[in-house]
């Protein structure tokens, strides 16, 4: 099982900055790129590792995610997937960071002011919800 990583460690060419709250099968930071100084999402997974029967097939799987965002019209409506790499038998992804805000302060935002996110705003957060609820059933 992985480790999770201390504030100040360098993984390859990433400094973790702060921890997220775990999920399930990975540890979340937000870390720095230290060659351009750019904050990334970079996740360690727990599970899978190079020692699991089916891990070939998931790092394939992930290049094809890649190629697929980086080439096709996913690449102007999703993060950028920077790269994906195995140190130390353990499986990590870097992504764009993308700045925002937790579900609790969009509905406390919304409370305080119904007119705070455009309709369009609305009809993604209720998208992103429900892609949700339907991947936990």
């Amino acid at each position: 099982m992985a480790v999770k990583l201390r504030l100040g460690q360098k993984i390859k060419n990433y400094e973790i900055l702060e921890a997220f709250d775990p999920g399930a099968f990975a540890f979340a930071y937000k870390a720095r790129d230290t060659s351009t100084k750019r904050p990334v999402f970079f996740k360690l997974y727990k599970s899978p590792s190079p020692t699991i029967r089916w891990f070939s097939a998931y790092v394939t799987h992930q290049e094809e995610i890649k190629t697929r965002i980086q080439s096709g019209p996913a690449k102007n409506q999703c993060y950028e997937f920077i790269e994906f790499f195995i140190e130390k038998r353990f499986f990590h992804q870097v992504f764009e960071f993308v700045e925002g805000m937790s579900l609790k302060k969009c509905i406390d935002l919304l409370d305080e002011d119904p007119a705070a996110f455009t309709w369009e705003a609305r009809v993604v957060f209720a998208k992103v919800m429900m892609a949700g609820i339907k991947a936990l059933h």
